[in-house]
């Protein structure tokens, strides 16, 4: 996949990041890729970690795909086979098999690891998961009035953000 330029910018900033002092600087890191989504990670972002902690902000939402994806690299890279919803009595297989056909995407990933300077602080954390269902589940039999296409589930420890 083709670097982006907000991806190029935040390595063009880690090579010019001066550091402690000095009038030059060097880094070191990989840009992984989580599903086509690129998240750049180097030397810069875990310089003294240890005393200053590690910070992650995912800049944008990343598609996990659907859950019955993850079914089969079970069963390919581990060799464990999940049962799949047709496999399971009515009604389950019907809520199974809805489940693991819903599309899942990272809208908000962030954590803030304490290093050993901040003494008393606590870890953060922010996770918030969307998922797509593969169809409208119609609240109201009969009509296209009011339906759920997906659901939002997330958790925090680091308050409502103030607008």
């Amino acid at each position: 996949m083709a670097k982006t330029p907000k991806t190029k910018a935040r390595a063009l900033a880690a090579l010019n990041d001066p550091g402690a002092g000095s009038t030059s600087s060097a880094c070191f890191g990989i840009i992984l890729n989580i599903n086509g989504t690129l998240v750049p990670v180097s030397t810069v972002d875990l310089a003294n970690a240890k005393a200053n902690g590690v910070e992650f902000t995912l800049q944008n939402p990343v598609d996990l795909g659907k859950l019955d994806a993850f079914r089969g690299w079970v069963n390919s890279t581990f060799k464990v086979s999940i049962p799949d919803a047709s496999a399971l009595p009515s009604p389950l297989d019907t809520v199974v098999g809805t489940i693991v056909n819903t599309e899942i995407t990272v809208e908000k990933a962030h954590i803030k690891v304490p290093g050993s300077n901040a003494q008393g602080a606590t870890t953060q954390y922010t996770l918030q998961v969307n998922g797509a269902l593969p169809s409208t589940v119609q609240l109201i039999p009969g009509t296209t009035l009011l339906g759920v296409d997906g659901f939002v589930f997330g958790f925090t420890n680091e308050g409502t953000p103030s607008s």
